[in-house]
């Protein structure tokens, strides 16, 4: 469970560097 919250960190911080 930890993985899977470590991996939806890393998912937002992607969608925000996106974003930027």
């Amino acid at each position: 469970q930890d993985v899977a919250n470590r991996t939806l960190r890393v998912i937002e911080i992607e969608l925000d560097d996106l974003d930027t």
